[in-house]
């Protein structure tokens, strides 16, 4: 059907009439390009201070994204922000469980990629005093696996705007894991 068919058929012409002509048709929109991500090892700071403390972990249903978490458990508006998450990097998440020793867990079947969400389980698991704002918005390294430091859930619903940042820092993990597909 044709421009000129429709408004016939919805009774606007001849009345209508366009009074500039339609630019030509582009391609469909795309993704910006997102520059190719330099893996950053980050200085190294030992902690003594750093208390060893189990963590939340929740991985994909095929084991190639882990979502490490400080906190002990998830409060409903918590699970459902997780779960939208899931829904738009389009993985199906396991059920949460509490690991003590995150290393063991992680070379019993590891992961493509970590997700650190928080400041107390990127530091956990980087042995950094680093904030989380130098670590955020990289890929780093955890014993050869690409680890990106990103807020945590609560984080998340009481700061709106830095939802914004953790979806570019998805977006670079979604991008990373694109490039072990090739």
């Amino acid at each position: 059907m044709t421009r000129e068919d429709m408004l016939r058929e919805l009774e606007l012409l001849p009345v209508w009439q366009l009074r500039n002509p339609l630019p030509a048709p582009t391609a469909s929109p795309t993704l910006p390009n997102i520059p190719e991500p330099a893996i950053i090892e980050p200085k190294i700071e030992k902690l003594e201070t750093l208390p060893t403390q189990s963590l939340m972990h929740i991985s994909s249903e095929d084991g190639d994204w882990l979502f490490v978490m400080g906190s002990q458990s998830l409060q409903a508006d918590e699970a459902q922000l997780f779960k939208n998450i899931s829904k738009a990097i389009r993985m199906i998440a396991m059920p949460e469980q509490m690991v003590i020793d995150t290393l063991t867990t992680i070379q019993a079947k590891p992961p493509k990629i970590i997700i650190a969400m928080g400041e107390l389980a990127s530091q956990s698991l980087l042995q950094s005093t680093q904030p989380l704002t130098d670590l955020r918005g990289k890929l780093l390294k955890y014993h050869n696996i690409c680890l990106i430091a990103t807020y945590d859930l609560a984080h998340l619903l009481q700061h709106l705007p830095d939802k914004a940042k953790t979806w570019d820092d998805l977006r670079l993990a979604m991008h990373t894991m694109q490039d072990f597909k090739l």
